[in-house]
């Protein structure tokens, strides 16, 4: 159990010297079996006594990252499909390893938020140019340029 502690916290305090997150507000809170970091108040991540041999428990301003992966509209979780690769289905936590590290869920997070920003763009152009333009080329090339 030591052991485990000791690498956990290895491990931890190397990411944190080696990443940008000495220049961000964060704490660490250190609990009986767990190491919960706080980044920027809205990243927390929840560190078992296995880390870095399995995935950090990650939310997101209180809300589960994995819960997060999956749109909730079903309109945007379509456009996704069609237009994406399924953010859940790809994500660094259902392939993690010890060659992960926190920041890189941070980065995975920003990316998935543009990919969602891209599709409700894309859900409102096809909504307006459904409903008055029924040009297919046009709508082709909007959606090209914004892809």
């Amino acid at each position: 159990m030591l052991q485990r502690d000791s690498i956990r916290l290895k491990r931890l305090k190397k990411e944190i010297l080696n990443s940008d997150l000495l220049n961000n507000n964060f704490s660490i809170i250190y609990d009986k079996y767990n190491i919960k970091l706080v980044i920027e108040e809205c990243y927390i991540f929840i560190i078992h006594n296995d880390y870095p041999f399995k995935k950090p428990i990650f939310y997101i301003n209180n809300q589960k990252y994995e819960d997060f992966l999956i749109p909730i509209n079903k309109y945007i979780k379509n456009i996704i499909i069609e237009y994406f690769k399924c953010p859940h289905c790809i994500s660094i936590l259902n392939f993690w390893s010890p060659t992960n590290v926190i920041v890189d869920l941070i980065k995975e997070y920003k990316e998935v938020k543009k990919t969602y920003y891209k599709c409700y763009i894309l859900y409102f152009i096809q909504t307006i140019l459904g409903k008055y333009i029924n040009d297919k080329y046009l709508n082709n090339n909007i959606l090209e340029y914004i892809l």
